[in-house]
């Protein structure tokens, strides 16, 4: 069992630690209202952005170890220009956000839940092993 002058300094010590913080974050907020923030400085307009061409990551012809029936040949890497073009936008996973908040809020919806509960539940699992 814990001797209770041993829980009584964790208790203090959490307290105090608490009480620090809050302290700390008061100071930075008066500080940061007292001092006046300088204005940031116009960007100049970007010139009209260049769209990069999406390359393949492999050259064509390089077998992609992609076999998964026992009969038939390897699939091999084709040229960029025999993929169809919506394969390329599929790249940017946040632009394929917003074209399907676009098109369908609710899966929208349901993914960002989904991946907020993975993170819930990996950060739970982080700290159950601790």
């Amino acid at each position: 069992m814990l001797n209770t002058s041993i829980i009584r300094h964790i208790q203090s010590t959490a307290i105090l630690r608490r009480s620090l913080i809050t302290s700390r974050i008061l100071q930075n907020a008066t500080s940061a209202a007292a001092e006046p923030k300088p204005k940031p400085k116009p960007e100049p307009e970007p010139e009209a952005k260049k769209a990069t061409p999406i390359e393949s990551s492999c050259k064509p012809g390089t077998p992609l170890n992609l076999k998964i029936f026992k009969k038939g040949d390897e699939p091999v890497a084709k040229e960029d220009s025999e993929y169809p073009e919506w394969l390329w936008t599929m790249i940017d996973p946040k632009n394929n956000l917003d074209n399907i908040k676009n098109e369908n809020f609710l899966r929208w919806r349901r993914i960002k839940l989904q991946k907020e509960n993975n993170k819930t539940i990996r950060n739970n699992n982080f700290l159950s092993k601790i």
